[in-house]
């Protein structure tokens, strides 16, 4: 890794190098808090399985040992087999791009059925990590009970649109998200951008759900990124401030 870094280091300008030898220290940072963990703390972990598998016990030991309180985990494309189709033809033209029928490409049901266990392998494994997550003794609690899980995805389909994009918050997060709820936002902004097969009206930008992320943390923060865009219609949409319904 350390080679990686040097050759890394040779591309970049004198900003790209700062960041880089920072990232690094931050790292070594981490080493350094792992070999000072306590007795009380079991850093061992069975590394069999799939790496989702394998980093959901990363994710629990890291937090149940507190050598960070917030963990970003982007997990990988599966690939067909994994959730019982062939390997041919591809995820993307195969069966993601076909799945939904939103005038883009030919619909197919059967990879519409195929999206379908494809998103059910990624909810096993995020349920499974709650479960570690609630496992482990925390106060009065557990330490999902002090967590807020976020499972979000890029595209609101698979024919990449940003249109109901799904999120899942669990955990209790010390009470700071309404849990046990289910809320979809109506499509009242229209869209921004001039794009084939999008619809012309939309939900709340996804950034205000960053915002409420950040006062889950305890920031008072009122923008994620742009404050603002600007729409066809010549009006402006804002994208300050937190999505109350999904608070407390």
């Amino acid at each position: 890794v350390a080679d990686e870094y040097q050759a890394a280091s040779r591309e970049l300008g004198v900003e790209g190098r700062r960041k880089l030898e920072l990232h690094a220290q931050l790292l070594r940072d981490l080493e350094t808090r792992l070999a000072r963990t306590g007795p009380s703390c079991d850093l061992a972990y069975d590394d069999a399985g799939h790496v989702v598998d394998v980093w959901n016990r990363i994710i629990t030991l890291v937090l149940a040992c507190d050598l960070s309180r917030v963990v970003t985990f982007l997990a990988p494309i599966i690939e067909p087999p994994d959730f019982g189709y062939p390997a041919v033809p591809g995820l993307h033209e195969g069966y993601a791009h076909t799945s939904f029928d939103d005038g883009s490409a030919p619909f197919v049901p059967d990879a519409e059925h195929a999206m379908m266990l494809y998103n059910k392998w990624y909810a096993t494994r995020f349920a499974s990590l709650l479960s570690q997550l609630d496992a482990v003794a925390e106060g009065g609690g557990t330490l999902l009970d002090h967590a807020n899980v976020v499972w979000l995805k890029e595209l609101g389909t698979a024919t990449h649109q940003h249109v109901d994009v799904p999120v899942v918050v669990a955990g209790g997060g010390d009470g700071f998200f309404r849990t046990g709820t289910y809320v979809r936002y109506p499509h009242t902004v229209p869209t921004p951008y001039d794009m084939r097969h999008t619809p012309a009206f939309i939900g709340p930008g996804l950034s205000r759900f960053h915002v409420t992320c950040m006062r889950a943390m305890g920031l008072d923060a009122t923008t994620f990124g742009q404050p603002s865009i600007p729409l066809r219609d010549g009006t402006t949409h804002w994208l300050r401030d937190p999505l109350v319904e999904t608070m407390v």
